[in-house]
């Protein structure tokens, strides 16, 4: 009888001691757990799509937080006090040139000394300038040698003055990669450990957004020189790419006159053209002048997508329409 009672104590005792073991695996794995998430990198773009090139990259690895939030104006954009208070704890500032980073930048250098500043523009070639005129392309990005050392110094070395040029480049697939394959290469600097993720990452996005290209090129292909009006300059990149002409309303940032209206709806009328591109962010009234005149629909793009090819197919789509 002695001998069960010890045997029901050992086994009792047995069984409490497999719970303190696990009550104390399950803290440590919730304490590992959140150590882990509070070492994930702070990582700041400045724009949405940027946020659709980093997810593809580092998927979970790291905190991303975008400044231009939807519906804002990147050209007049403030970042919020919280946005602020967040960027002193920050990491890594992922900037593309659009124009509100010019006042910025400096302000958040000084606001947070260890904070390392990435221009995914760095390298790249516009193609074209910010009033909608297109230039002869420029070679595809993907294949060409760039400079992207990207040394976390604190001086004003770090040229970002892209003002006169359209900083939309994501809406080119290829400049997209060029641009992923800056961030890429920052992060792998920034975070040796994570290198193999990262370039994983990037790998899927390369093959994502080439057969995006090859898909876009396939369709717009018959319409090769067809031209297209939007309000604002912001579909250069995409025009160069396929072969199109973008004619904007906006002029160096200002709406038209009464006659430039006049001209523009006489080129559109020329032009055959039947949509106009806008994007709610700007004053819509010059576009409806125009679409009234030539009788033509005005249409909402953004080029400020959260998905990135879903945007550009939809673009594609809306073009394609408009020609036939």
């Amino acid at each position: 009888m002695k001998e069960c009672a010890m045997t029901a104590f050992q086994h009792k005792k047995s069984l409490v001691m497999q719970v303190v073991k696990a009550a104390c695996a399950a803290f440590l794995l919730a304490n590992t757990t959140l150590a882990q998430a509070e070492e994930e990198p702070v990582i700041y773009v400045s724009v949405a799509p940027q946020k659709y090139l980093l997810e593809q990259i580092a998927g979970d690895l790291v905190q991303i937080e975008v400044l231009v939030q939807p519906g804002h104006n990147p050209h007049s954009y403030d970042p919020s006090a919280r946005q602020m208070a967040r960027l002193a704890k920050a990491d890594m500032l992922m900037s593309t040139g659009v124009p509100f980073e010019q006042v910025w930048l400096p302000r958040i250098r000084r606001l947070n000394t260890h904070l390392i500043m990435v221009d995914t523009l760095k390298g790249l070639e516009s193609g074209h300038d910010n009033d909608g005129h297109d230039e002869e392309p420029a070679a595809d990005p993907h294949h060409a040698d760039h400079d992207h050392d990207h040394d976390h110094d604190h001086d004003h070395d770090h040229d970002h003055d892209h003002s006169g040029q359209d900083p939309h480049v994501w809406m080119d697939p290829i400049q997209a990669l060029a641009q992923a394959e800056i961030m890429t290469q920052a992060l792998v600097k920034a975070y040796p450990a994570l290198a193999d993720q990262f370039q994983q990452g990037y790998r899927k996005l390369h093959q994502d957004l080439i057969t995006l290209d090859h898909e876009i090129h396939e369709q717009l292909e018959p319409y090769d020189g067809r031209t297209f009006m939007v309000f604002h300059p912001a579909w250069g990149h995409f025009a160069t790419r396929y072969h199109l002409e973008q004619i904007a309303i906006e002029y160096e940032g200002k709406s038209p006159s009464a006659r430039q209206l006049v001209a523009l709806s006489e080129k559109a009328k020329a032009e055959n053209i039947k949509v106009i591109l806008v994007q709610e962010q700007f004053n819509q009234k010059p576009a409806e002048r125009i679409a009234d005149n030539i009788d033509a629909r005005v249409v909402r793009a953004n080029p400020l997508p959260e998905h990135l090819p879903d945007a550009l197919r939809a673009l594609t789509k809306q073009l394609l329409e408009s020609w036939q």
